[in-house]
């Protein structure tokens, strides 16, 4: 980012930096049918560890976006959005 100046009949024009684009901290919401890429994604490998039956035939359960959601295995198509996911360091204090 380097500001640009020039001089124009006289003038001096100054062409001051783009700023950053902010760092987004909110969670977009997850609906059933959207197709959430690999990368943000954490399949549960080991259901029972989280106390959930094992998924339905071609389904996998996964973590996205602060919710625990069950996800078709080829499209990674969210078909169900089943409870938020809260970790030990989303929760507060008593």
């Amino acid at each position: 980012m380097v500001a640009v100046a020039a001089a124009v009949a006289g003038k001096v024009l100054v062409a001051l930096p783009t700023p950053p684009t902010p760092v987004v901290t909110r969670q977009e919401p997850v609906a059933v049918g959207t197709v959430l890429g690999s990368g943000s994604v954490k399949i549960i490998d080991r259901p029972g560890l989280y106390g959930l039956a094992e998924p339905p035939a071609g389904s996998s359960y996964a973590i996205a976006r602060g919710n625990l959601l069950r996800v078709d295995m080829v499209t990674g198509a969210v078909q169900s959005v089943l409870r938020p996911w809260i970790t030990a360091t989303d929760r507060e204090d008593p």
